[in-house]
C-alpha cells in the first residue's frame, strides 16, 4: 500500500514538472525565425546594393525611380481662403495739402455728393475688405433711400477714350453695378442715368485711406483723384487728371 502511494506521488510530481516546463519554455516559431532572417537579409541587401549599378552588377533588378519633393510644385492654395473683414464708419474729407474740410455728407447737390461740417449730415458707410488690390462697394448705412451705394458716374469710368465729361466723373448714389473686376455699365443714379460704377473703391486698413481705381474696358487702369468744387455747391468728383485747375481742390478720403 505504501509502495503504491509513493509510486503515485512520484508520477504526479513528474507530470506536474513536465507541465510547468512546457508553459515556461520560450516559444520561437519557425515562421518568426524565417521572418527575422529575411528582414535582416533584406536590410543587408539594401546596404550592399544601395545603387542601381551595384544591383545590376549582382544580377538584381534596378530600383523603381523615386519621386523627389520639389517645393516649387507645392500647392499653396489648399489652405482656407481669407475671409472678408467688415468695416463701417463715416468718411472724413481732407485737403491733399493738409487740414480737414469736413465729411462726406448725406445731402446732395444736383445729385452729387458734397462735403459737410454738420455732424447730423455725415454719411454712414460700411464695406467688406478682402485685400488692398480688390475693389469694394461703399454701402450707405445712414439712410435707406434709393441708390444704396456710393458710386461714380462719367465716361472716364468706361475708358479714357470716353472722357466727354470734362475729364471727371460725379460722385453719386447708385445701385450695385456689376461685381468686383467687372466693366462699368449704363445705370440709374442720383444724378440721372449714365456710365456708372459702384465697385471702384479700395481701402488701406493701416492708414484708413479710401482710394478709387478701376480697370477700364480695354484693360487700361487709372487711380482716380478726388476733387471738391470750389463753387457754393461744393460737389465731389473723380478724375484721372492730376490738376483740374483753380476751380477745384484736391482732397483725400479717410474712414472714421
Amino acid at each position: 500500500m505504501l509502495v503504491r502511494e509513493a509510486f503515485t506521488s512520484i508520477l504526479f510530481f513528474l507530470f506536474a514538472f513536465h507541465i510547468s516546463g512546457t508553459y515556461a519554455r520560450p516559444s520561437f516559431s519557425l515562421n518568426s525565425k524565417r521572418s527575422h532572417s529575411a528582414s535582416s537579409l533584406a536590410a543587408r541587401s539594401e546596404l550592399e546594393y544601395s545603387t542601381n549599378a551595384k544591383r545590376m552588377a549582382a544580377g538584381l533588378q534596378p530600383r523603381a525611380p523615386t519621386r523627389v519633393f520639389d517645393p516649387r510644385h507645392f500647392n499653396h492654395n489648399n489652405g482656407p481662403k481669407p475671409s472678408a473683414v467688415p468695416y463701417s464708419g463715416t468718411i472724413r474729407v481732407d485737403k491733399r495739402s493738409g487740414g480737414s474740410l469736413g465729411y462726406l455728407g448725406s445731402n446732395l447737390v444736383s445729385g452729387r455728393f458734397t462735403v459737410t461740417s454738420n455732424s447730423n449730415q455725415k454719411l454712414g458707410v460700411s464695406f467688406n475688405y478682402l485685400n488692398t488690390n480688390t475693389e469694394l462697394q461703399l454701402k450707405i448705412t445712414s439712410d435707406s433711400s434709393s441708390y444704396p451705394y456710393v458710386g461714380a458716374k462719367g465716361g472716364i469710368l468706361l475708358s479714357n477714350a470716353f472722357s466727354f465729361d470734362n475729364s471727371k466723373a460725379d460722385l453719386v448714389r447708385t445701385n450695385q453695378v456689376g461685381n468686383s473686376g467687372s466693366v462699368s455699365g449704363f445705370a440709374g443714379n442720383s444724378s440721372g442715368s449714365g456710365i456708372t460704377q459702384s465697385f471702384i473703391w479700395k481701402f488701406n486698413p493701416t492708414t484708413k485711406e479710401i482710394t478709387a481705381s478701376w480697370t477700364h474696358l480695354w484693360g487700361d487702369t487709372d487711380v482716380y483723384i478726388f476733387y471738391r468744387a470750389n463753387d457754393p455747391g461744393k460737389g465731389l468728383y473723380l478724375s484721372a487728371d492730376s490738376d483740374l485747375g483753380n476751380n477745384y481742390t484736391r482732397v483725400k478720403f479717410f474712414l472714421e
